[in-house]
């Protein structure tokens, strides 16, 4: 496989267990997997997600935020994940280091690390299943500079 892509698309029609979470022990087929991530992949770019763009993930491990880092992947972003155990000096640091065009995080995780200068659009995790057809797969045409950066549709500023 030569992308993330080509591996969920080849794993579509697969009834083995794909993914398990292990504190629930909920488990995903491959069919199931891959209508999941196409769900958050449409919902990403519906939210202004570009492929070459990055997308912050301040989520606990979960179904959840595998199913997202697989759908930056889909959607030609790269995920970037956040340790949830950082102080806010620490992830603002990142979020301006790494620019991205959202930032997936309960807005109650957000508030709680105070303020933050650098927050990107915030984009609950629970908002990120919807319906669609599967985006297309683009590359970045230029990149885009910080100062042209606003708020994609369907994303609210974060509480910072």
């Amino acid at each position: 496989m030569e992308t993330v892509h080509a591996l969920l698309e080849s794993r579509r029609r697969d009834r083995m267990p794909a993914l398990i979470d292990a504190a629930s022990g909920e488990t995903l087929t491959g069919t199931a997997l891959a209508a999941r991530v196409a769900d958050r992949a449409r919902t990403l770019v519906a939210a202004g997600v570009r492929p070459g763009d990055r997308v912050a993930l301040l989520v606990p491990n979960s179904l959840a935020c595998a199913e997202t880092l697989l759908a930056a992947a889909t959607a030609g972003a790269a995920a970037v994940p956040i340790n949830l155990r950082w102080t806010a000096s620490e992830v603002d640091h990142l979020l301006a280091d790494a620019e991205p065009r959202l930032l997936v995080a309960a807005e109650e995780r957000v508030r709680a690390l105070g303020p933050l200068a650098h927050c990107a659009p915030l984009l609950s995790p629970d908002a990120l299943l919807a319906s669609g057809p599967c985006p297309r797969r683009r590359r970045p045409t230029t990149p885009r500079s910080s100062s042209t950066r606003q708020a994609p549709p369907g994303a609210r500023r974060a509480p910072c």
